[in-house]
């Protein structure tokens, strides 16, 4: 009983800090996996708009904090250079863009990928979701419902195997992924020893 106590104190911390965890400011937000050209504005020390010849190299960094660019070499074209950027992964994107051969010339700015493509989402869906599921599954283990305690641990494995894969709302860091994994394992245990007992009074 102290342990299915703790256990509960202990997600509901960790939703906690989920919800109010800082939201650091983007520059911009786009959705998942549309195809999205950056175009950055080169001027010269003279401020006039840099030549073909001028190299500008971007990097690129994903929410899991792996690089994707490195000083990767922008196209020019006649106002601008672009690069294509990545928007396979939810979370937030660093981008570095450096001009060498220009006094103080670094660029250093970040942008969200969402699923809606909108900075806003729904996270107090979510945190209604896990809040309700966790509640099932404790409160039913509590009264030993073999049945809803079952069900209610499938239904965390679910729901914590998606938010793994696809992050929490507008969400997707190691709190989001470490939260993600607690809900499954928990949600493993329960059925396992939902299960167990199932077994043992049918013997």
């Amino acid at each position: 009983m102290r342990l299915k106590l703790f256990l509960l104190l202990f997600v509901a911390v960790l939703l906690v800090g989920v919800a109010s965890a800082e939201v650091q400011e983007t520059s911009y937000t786009f959705k998942q996996n549309d195809f999205v050209n950056y175009n950055w504005t080169c001027l010269d020390d003279d401020g006039i708009h840099c030549s073909s010849g001028t190299p500008v190299t971007l990097t690129l960094t994903n929410p899991r904090g792996v690089t994707i660019f490195s000083n990767s070499s922008m196209t020019f074209n006649p106002t601008s250079f672009n690069h294509t950027i990545d928007t396979s992964t939810i979370g937030e994107y660093k981008v570095l863009i450096i001009v060498p051969t220009i006094t103080n010339t670094t660029t250093g700015f970040s942008y969200l990928v969402t699923a809606s493509g909108e900075a806003k989402g729904i996270l107090g869906f979510y945190i209604l979701m896990f809040v309700l599921i966790y509640l099932l599954t404790f409160f039913s283990a509590y009264w030993e419902n073999v049945t809803l305690t079952t069900l209610g641990a499938f239904g965390m494995i679910i729901l914590g195997m998606f938010s793994l894969i696809n992050g929490i709302d507008i969400y997707r860091n190691n709190l989001t992924e470490a939260f993600s994994l607690i809900t499954i394992f928990i949600g493993a245990y329960f059925a396992v020893t939902g299960s167990i007992k199932v077994i043992q009074e049918n013997l």
